[in-house]
């Protein structure tokens, strides 16, 4: 009788073992899946914080071409405006050289 206890021992332990193996495969299994997944979602993380950094590049590029265009437009602006300043100077110099041509002349009082 005892080595009919001993028989069942030996063969539940085994189906046990079995039984644990199988399950340590199904979850060996599942965890290769993850980890596969993992894998997969830091690629597109990846990629996600590549396209935000060269969206950013790209922003700065754009923010620093229209910080200078700015300037440069302010900068031709005030060009513009010191010739304007310039020709109305030389307006006021030519009516007074004209007023002084036409006094001598006699045909401005």
């Amino acid at each position: 009788m005892s080595s009919n206890i001993e028989n069942l021992s030996k063969k539940a332990k085994k189906a046990l073992c079995d039984y644990t193996f199988s399950e340590l495969n199904a979850v060996k299994d599942e965890l290769t899946t993850i980890d596969s997944m993992n894998v997969i979602i830091n690629g597109e993380y990846s990629s996600m914080n590549k396209n935000i950094l060269r969206n950013c590049e790209m922003w700065h590029k754009f923010k620093n071409n229209k910080d200078y265009l700015i300037t440069e437009v302010d900068t031709q602006l005030e060009k513009i405006g010191k010739n304007i300043d310039s020709m109305e100077n030389e307006i006021i110099k030519m009516d007074d050289n004209i007023k002084k041509i036409e006094k001598q002349v006699g045909i401005y009082p």
